[in-house]
């Protein structure tokens, strides 16, 4: 069993009521809820919408592989990542609208930002992608595996690699700086504060 508590996604709308669901192989994504429905990406390789009050299913989407990135909710659609090495986009009815495949397993949550989808892969590109159409409009290369989630504010794109090295890029993909960390971005989501940003490393 797996326990969803409240406030757990930044995009949720509301405190989540439901206590616990069965899943095959468990999660590691946070769920995001919309007008009674909560939609999370299993271990399974399944995509899964469920209500909220009784925790029954009401659709479910099978992937290449397990889903390992948390779901980001933009207008009516949902955007995840998996390793099966591409990131998809779905409605909120249970279609695939559209997948796009990078050579790396996905573990970057994608950040919809202006109209464009950010993430990272174990590739070593950070993507933009159209969030319409999911056509890719520029690639970014930072020399080794993104596994973490970016952050971006105020028209900059932050995020660190496997190698140490932390990226600030533009939204067009040109570096405005980087910093060099003593290992490896492994987890977490950078934050800005004021003129501050706080990531974490594995040194």
């Amino acid at each position: 069993m797996s326990n969803y508590h409240k406030g757990v996604h930044m995009t949720m709308q509301k405190a989540m009521d439901v206590s616990k669901e069965t899943m095959s192989r468990g999660t590691i994504c946070t769920p995001v809820e919309r007008n009674g429905i909560i939609y999370f990406g299993e271990h399974s390789s399944y995509f899964r919408a469920i209500d909220e009050k009784s925790g029954n299913d009401l659709w479910s989407i099978k992937v290449g592989n397990l889903i390992g990135t948390s779901v980001t909710l933009d207008e009516d659609r949902l955007y995840f990542g998996c390793h099966d090495k591409c990131v998809y986009c779905a409605s909120i009815d249970g279609q695939i609208l559209w997948r796009f495949m990078t050579d790396g397993i996905v573990t970057s949550t994608p950040q919809i930002y202006g109209g464009t989808v950010y993430f990272g892969s174990c590739d070593g590109n950070l993507y933009a992608l159209s969030k319409i159409t999911g056509s890719e409009i520029w690639r970014f290369s930072a020399g080794d595996e993104i596994i973490a989630d970016v952050a971006i504010e105020d028209s900059r794109i932050y995020f660190g690699a496997m190698s140490g090295k932390v990226y600030c890029v533009s939204l067009k993909g040109n570096v405005v700086w980087e910093f060099h960390a003593e290992d490896s971005i492994i987890l977490g989501k950078p934050l800005i504060c004021g003129d501050i940003l706080y990531i974490g490393s594995a040194d």
